[in-house]
């Protein structure tokens, strides 16, 4: 495969279609379809371990299809947005707060997984 060759890897047209959102909303916010309500970007988990925009008052987005997603830079319209933690540049989680997931309970015997015996 040549350097100008395009990627047509699952990886590369993963990192294509997340590269390109992340151009066209970058500093912008964003309507869905043509529903004229204006929404806060924040950036939401995707395949690969990538990230593309999301409403920030994580209204749903059916089946995450991007081109139903456009960016615009008319102010914020949305209630749920304005009155949230979101706002533009938000990245989901970033007030999540960390679960305690010890599940051995007071007095137990914590469960150790198997070790590997090849050598």
């Amino acid at each position: 495969m040549s350097a100008s060759a395009p990627d047509d890897s699952l990886a590369g047209v993963l990192a294509s279609v997340a590269s390109a959102a992340a151009t066209r909303f970058r500093g912008r916010n964003l309507m869905i379809r043509t529903r004229g309500t204006v929404h806060a970007v924040m950036w939401a988990p995707w395949m690969g371990g990538w990230e593309l925009p999301a409403p920030a008052c994580h209204v749903g987005v059916f089946g995450w299809v991007v081109d139903d997603l456009h960016p615009t830079a008319d102010p914020v319209t949305c209630k749920l947005c304005l009155r949230g933690n979101g706002g533009a540049g938000a990245r989901a989680g970033a007030q999540q707060l960390a679960l305690d997931l010890d599940t051995a309970g007071a007095g137990a015997e914590p469960v150790t997984p198997p070790t590997s015996s090849s050598g």
